[in-house]
């Protein structure tokens, strides 16, 4: 994505939000109009080249333990890390990891690889370990 259109996807992104306030304050009988009704949304130019290691080894680096464990995740099977969020375990057996994208409605499988293997062994600890409440994807593993 160019720097000049990333103003692009931030205005698309503050319409889009406010056509949702407007459409909940008409639920509400708060107001009859929703001034952003019918605003066009600006062309968007898709991203031009995948991050490179290093920028994911940053990105990591500086991740909490919970995310840099869905980043691993990600890497080694392609999921999104939406559909890792939404992860359940009993979505996790007979070796594989099955799901519906949730940007596509697709049924996928993904095969559990050894690697994936130590990747959700390594979150089952780190949520036993956690104090706090962790993505529904790492907890109980």
């Amino acid at each position: 994505m160019e720097i000049e259109d990333r103003g692009h996807v931030q205005a698309n992104h503050d319409v889009r939000l406010a056509h949702r306030i407007f459409e909940i304050a008409i639920q509400q009988g708060l107001t009859e109009y929703n001034p952003v009704a019918g605003v066009e949304y600006i062309a968007e130019a898709p991203r031009k080249r995948p991050l490179t290691r290093a920028e994911r080894d940053g990105i990591a680096a500086k991740a909490t333990p919970v995310f840099r464990l869905m980043l691993r995740l990600t890497e080694a099977t392609g999921m999104r890390l939406t559909d890792e969020r939404l992860l359940r375990v009993q979505q996790i057996a007979d070796g594989c990891i099955d799901l519906s994208q949730s940007k596509t409605d697709n049924d996928q499988r993904w095969e559990i690889t050894p690697a994936v293997r130590r990747i959700l062994d390594e979150a089952a600890i780190e949520g036993r370990n956690s104090t706090r409440v962790l993505t529904p994807t790492l907890t109980h593993l």
